[in-house]
């Protein structure tokens, strides 16, 4: 599965992970989840679970290949 959407914050985060040389050791589906976590962590409202990573992430729409 692929994420279509890929919103302005997220693009900041991905600078972030590059300049970081982060692509050098993880693979591309592995920093888009690095960057919904990091997406979900930091949003307003965040205690500690999964559940508000999950629910927090603002890109939720995923398309099939």
């Amino acid at each position: 599965m692929s994420r279509n959407v890929r919103l302005p914050h997220h693009e900041t985060i991905n600078q972030y992970l590059q300049r970081k040389k982060f692509n050098l050791y993880y693979s591309k589906p592995a920093l888009e989840h690095m960057i919904h976590f990091i997406d979900g962590v930091t949003q307003k409202g965040f205690s500690g679970t999964l559940t508000d990573i999950h629910g927090s992430s603002h890109d939720c729409t995923i398309a099939p290949l």
